[in-house]
């Protein structure tokens, strides 16, 4: 009766309520300063980089950045050509990428091998209404207008190269096409209709040839009417006799060439660290006076100025000082850790000796002065100072502009056999009174677990003395008074700590295994608790909770196709459970309505490996991937815990534009949607959200509804959400 008044005193004065939470919404975070192709189209510079493409003047000015989150397919961009009147990009995924200039719209064609797997797509060409394709099965023949885009037909054996083979390289000049391989280069007419056949093609091979490049070829060009092959050994020019082909060295032998192009008459030829122009009958190298040290991957020679790409400093162009363009970013893709401080602020540590902070509009990158080995875990302690824990390096501490390395010499962390200076931290975690835990790999003899209170300055550790028999360990965390360890091949330590965990008395430790306590595997990579304080574990063969009531683990199957191996937790407010994967993310929900599963394949994640996960005070999850940081707007957005200042988002709820409308309840609570005359549509729930279909999976029809929720204590609020189809 309760549930029909409410709705009955809605009816009265019905008004939609907006907000300016968003609903699902992807961002993509890349580092793309590595240039891998450039080229122009009209008035603007087109850069197909390690994270994404950017678009700029001819002057470097007006700079546009797209990623996955923007339409595009892959952030991993390899090649980019203009044809047909659009702008197209390759990746190594068999993505392939259509911009339309007109709309700034992005379609994304995916090509398969046999066996269902993307092709590497290494190289483009154009002729006429079609892109020919150089991949890692060979050459594919794609018409840009048919049906709106598709392979006509794929070419898997050329001439005499093996069937299959990579082709690396692909030219057009007028009506011959030149595809380069390892094995060599074969060449075919253009127009033929039956390149099928592979005796169509005319290939110059090892066993063919003279001469042929010790080095592996790269590119290849036409210049006064002779196929040049750049190689990683010089450069050469392919001669056809009447009964073989013979390959000529004609300079450059100690010069790993990267890129051949012909204009404004000579032929330019782009290695790591310099740009050389081939006249025909001699060289000479390009003045690149005042351009910094750094490695070339590719360059464009446009309006008598080079341009230069390169791998790891993104665009110059030449003018007096040399122009630099690039787009900010985390300092690397290969994402090992994020939190934020107190402030908002995201920091962001990756496998290369940086630490990147973004306060949502500037990234600022802080060097670490050790390379040796790498970084394996990042954390922000309640005086705001960043922890970072290496390999070989210890434990780094960030606090403003001051780092300080801990080590077996000034701290309580133990380094391995190899040398008490070579300290392994795998993971970081901190207790609820700010005591921050080390795990030490392999801390010899046998001490795996370190800990520091900032707020005493004061270090401890445990060892075999409190019933440690390993010290490989791999994960750690602390919840309710109780450490848990995670190791590489031995399960897991439950340590009970007491009150002060400085006095080991009272310190028990007791080993789960697979064996004995029913873990997925032995291998534990994460540990978390939620907000009932349920202890979860993620391993390489899966996941699994601790039920206290029976002390053993229960284990939960990740959904078909995600994981198995277990990289990252993190708990939202509403209690659901994130989880990276080594190719996915899942979300678990806290209803106990399952589980949703976000890849490259259906949704905007900047990449399948998730190696870390953090949930910040706006509502957004950050997750960190091997291929740049992505931020999900889910269905947390701005909470509220009064169930009386609940609303939906978005409202109003637009389909197809909105996947789903939320209710900004902070827990978990049942939902149920009415319709005006107080027919039920669907039961849902806070976790869930409704994506505007009945109980019969129907969309329902445009027009105002109610929603109706209840907490599990008996509170109850109502509310209106208008749905619009368009």
């Amino acid at each position: 009766m309760r549930h029909i008044l409410a709705i009955a005193a809605l009816l009265t004065s019905l008004i939609v309520c907006n907000t300016k939470v968003q609903a699902i919404s992807w961002k993509t975070y890349t580092d793309s300063r590595q240039i891998n192709s450039l080229f122009e189209h009209g008035s603007e510079i087109w850069a197909g980089t390690s994270g994404g493409v950017l678009c700029f003047g001819i002057d470097g000015a007006g700079l546009t950045k797209y990623t996955n989150s923007e339409g595009l397919g892959d952030n991993e961009i390899d090649i980019g050509i203009a044809a047909g009147g659009y702008i197209w990009f390759g990746s190594a995924t068999g993505k392939l990428s259509r911009f339309d200039p007109t709309d700034g719209a992005w379609k994304v064609f995916i090509l398969l091998d046999r066996d269902g797997n993307g092709v590497v797509i290494n190289d483009m060409a154009t002729s006429g209404d079609f892109l020919w394709l150089a991949t890692n099965i060979g050459i594919s023949k794609f018409d840009m207008f048919r049906n709106g885009g598709e392979v006509k037909e794929t070419y898997r054996r050329i001439g005499g190269f093996t069937v299959e083979s990579s082709i690396v390289s692909v030219t057009i000049d007028d009506s011959t096409i030149i595809a380069a391989s390892g094995e060599g280069i074969a060449t075919a007419d253009v127009n033929d209709q039956f390149l099928q056949n592979y005796e169509r093609w005319n290939s110059a091979t090892d066993d063919n040839s003279f001469g042929f490049p010790q080095g592996d070829i790269t590119s290849t060009a036409v210049f006064n009417d002779s196929i040049i092959v750049g190689t990683l050994s010089g450069l050469y020019v392919l001669i056809e006799t009447d009964t073989a082909f013979a390959w000529e060295n004609i300079g450059l032998p100690d010069e790993e060439i990267t890129q051949l192009y012909e204009t404004a008459g000579s032929l330019f030829v782009t290695t790591q660290s310099a740009i050389f122009k081939y006249h025909g009958d001699s060289f000479s190298q390009y003045d690149l006076t005042g351009l910094p040290s750094v490695s070339i991957t590719n360059s464009l020679y446009l309006n008598g100025s080079m341009i230069i790409g390169t791998k790891a400093n993104g665009v110059f162009i030449e003018t007096a000082d040399w122009t630099n363009v690039f787009a900010p970013g985390p300092a690397s893709n290969e994402i090992v850790d994020i939190d934020a401080d107190s402030e908002g602020k995201i920091l962001v540590v990756a496998k290369q000796p940086y630490v990147s902070s973004f306060d949502g509009v500037d990234w600022k990158h802080y060097e670490l002065p050790w390379s040796e080995g790498s970084q394996r875990s990042l954390i922000v302690d309640m005086n705001d100072d960043v922890w970072i824990g290496t390999w070989a390096n210890g434990a780094l501490r960030l606090s403003g502009d001051i780092l300080t390395k801990y080590y077996t010499a000034n701290s309580s962390l133990h380094g391995s056999e190899e040398g008490t200076a070579y300290t392994v931290v795998m993971d970081l975690s901190i207790d609820e009174s700010g005591i921050i835990w080390f795990a030490c790999y392999s801390g010899y003899p046998m001490c795996p677990v370190s800990f520091y209170d900032p707020f005493l300055d004061k270090w401890d550790y445990y060892s075999d003395s409190e019933g440690f028999t390993d010290n490989f360990i791999f994960s750690i965390h602390v919840s309710e008074d109780v450490l848990w360890t995670g190791y590489e091949n031995t399960g897991l330590f439950r340590t009970t700590l007491g009150s002060d965990p400085f006095d080991h008395s009272d310190v028990v430790s007791q080993q789960y295994t697979k064996e004995n306590k029913n873990l997925p595997s032995d291998n534990v990579r994460v540990i978390t608790s939620d907000l009932d304080g349920v202890v979860w574990i993620g391993t390489n063969a899966g996941m699994a909770y601790y039920d206290e009531g029976i002390d053993r683990f229960i284990r939960v199957e990740l959904p078909t196709g995600a994981g198995p191996q277990v990289n990252a937790f993190e708990v939202d407010p509403r209690n659901n459970l994130w989880i990276g994967t080594s190719n996915s993310l899942v979300l678990l929900r806290a209803d106990g309505s399952g589980f949703e599963v976000f890849n490259t394949s259906n949704s905007r994640i900047a990449g399948e490996e998730v190696t870390s996960l953090h949930f910040d005070n706006d509502g957004y999850l950050w997750i960190g991937t091997l291929s740049g940081i992505s931020r999900l707007n889910y269905n947390i957005g701005v909470v509220t815990e009064a169930i009386e200042n609940v609303v939906a988002y978005p409202n109003p709820f637009i389909i197809p534009d909105h996947e789903k409308v939320f209710f900004s309840y902070n827990g978990i609570a049942n939902v149920s949607i009415f319709t005006l005359a107080g027919e039920l549509v669907k039961e849902t729930s806070t976790s869930k959200g409704w994506d505007g279909r009945n109980e019969s999976g129907e969309i329902v029809a445009g027009g105002m509804y109610i929603f109706y929720i209840a907490t599990a204590d008996g509170d109850s609020h109502t509310g209106k959400i208008a749905l619009i189809r368009e």
